[in-house]
Parts: C-alpha cells; sequence; structure tokens
C-alpha cells in the first residue's frame, strides 16, 4: 500500500521518453512548476534530468506525489526507459504510477467540435496518428505509415489534424500536397499533457502496458 503523502495540491512527474528527445515536467493543479525538453529519450540523462527538475521543489523527490509516464506509442527504445525509470523512481518513492497513452492525453487538450486526427513522429520516417470525435474520445486504433505515405493518406482530407511540433514542421512544409487539410500544433511539452492527463485518467495505478505500432498500412474512419 503506498504511504500517504501531505502534498497539496499533489506534485506529479510525468515522464514522456518516446517522441524525439522527450521531455519531463513537475506539474500541480493547472501550473507548470518546472519543465525539461531535449534531455528524456536517454537513461544516462533522464534521471539527471529528474533530479535537476525535483531540486526546484521545497522536499526535493520526497515533493512527488505521483508519476505518470507516456506509454506511447513511441519509439521501442524510448517507451522502456521512460517506463523503467517512472517505476524504479516510483518505487523508491513509494508514490503511484500510471502509463497515460500519449495521442489521448493530447486529443483531451482540445476543443474542437469536429472529428479530428493527433499524429506524432515515430523513429526518423514514419508517422503514428489516430482518430478521435469530439471531446477527444477515440475512434479507432494507433496507426502508423511512413511520412510519404501519410502525407498521401491525409491529402485532401478536411478534418484537423493535430501535429506535435517536429512532425508539425515537417508537414507544414507540404501544405501543397495536403491542401484543405487544417493543421494545428500541438503543446511543445507532451510530459506536461501526460501530467494533466493522468488527473482525469480512468487507468489502473501501476499497470502500464506500452502501446507499440508498427504498421504499413492505414485504414481510414471518416
Amino acid at each position: 500500500m503506498k504511504k500517504s503523502k501531505i502534498v497539496s495540491p499533489c506534485v506529479i512527474l510525468a515522464i514522456e521518453s518516446a517522441i524525439g528527445q522527450g521531455s519531463i515536467a513537475l506539474v500541480s493543479g493547472s501550473r507548470i512548476l518546472a519543465e525539461s525538453r531535449g534531455e528524456a529519450s536517454r537513461s544516462e540523462t533522464l534521471s539527471v534530468e529528474i533530479e535537476k527538475l525535483a531540486d526546484k521543489l521545497p522536499a526535493g523527490l520526497d515533493s512527488i506525489g505521483r508519476i505518470a509516464v507516456s506509454s506511447g506509442p513511441g519509439s521501442f527504445t524510448g517507451l522502456r526507459i521512460g517506463i523503467a525509470t517512472a517505476l524504479g523512481l516510483a518505487r523508491a518513492l513509494d508514490v503511484p504510477v500510471s502509463g497515460i497513452a500519449l495521442l489521448e492525453a493530447i486529443a483531451s487538450q482540445t476543443a474542437l467540435e469536429t472529428d479530428f486526427m493527433v499524429a506524432t513522429s515515430l523513429g526518423r520516417s514514419d508517422v503514428c496518428f489516430q482518430y478521435f470525435s469530439p471531446g477527444g474520445i477515440p475512434a479507432g486504433p494507433p496507426q502508423a505509415l511512413s511520412f510519404v505515405e501519410f502525407t498521401k493518406f491525409t491529402a485532401g482530407r478536411k478534418n484537423p489534424l493535430i501535429a506535435e511540433s517536429s512532425l508539425f514542421g515537417r508537414i507544414s512544409g507540404e501544405t501543397e500536397a495536403l491542401g484543405q487539410l487544417e493543421l494545428l500544433r500541438a503543446p511543445e511539452n507532451l510530459a506536461a499533457v501526460i501530467a494533466f492527463q493522468s488527473e482525469i485518467s480512468s487507468d489502473r495505478e501501476g499497470k502500464i502496458e506500452p502501446i507499440y505500432v508498427q504498421s504499413p498500412r492505414a485504414i481510414s474512419v471518416f
């Protein structure tokens, strides 16, 4: 049984280590207390960055009341690093930990009143994406395509596409091919998005099942 910590409001350590160079955030309520981007995708730098951020808290690591980590989709190695670090730190601090589906977390931060897609880079050459209904309700499973095939697949669609920052930059250069597609940028710090989602998620604490997506084709939902 996890010990009860007197931390009000709860400070959440969030880890996203499977997209690009990753990100880390310390969140309390609606506030981002501290954040770091670009040093979370390797095990030797992730722990160091977490300690640096925790040093900004009154009681250091002991100020953390909960841990949230991306369960994917993302790179295989990055997911393993993030989840292993989160589980190990949760045991050391005796706090609850939960895995959060990244694409669903991004979708939950939007107020779109139409069907839409959320997409992230998947390695250097692929794209992972998922369809959602208004309110951020999943309308299909995560899928993956090469970047070239993804631009062909989405060309001419009118539903909004929310893309994480690195993918947003790549897609922005393909506006002629994409036609009327409405392109939106996801929040810069994906770890913070993970933290916010963990506060409303019904996922069972301690049970983290990585979401691995490897697919050469995609199925249209809308």
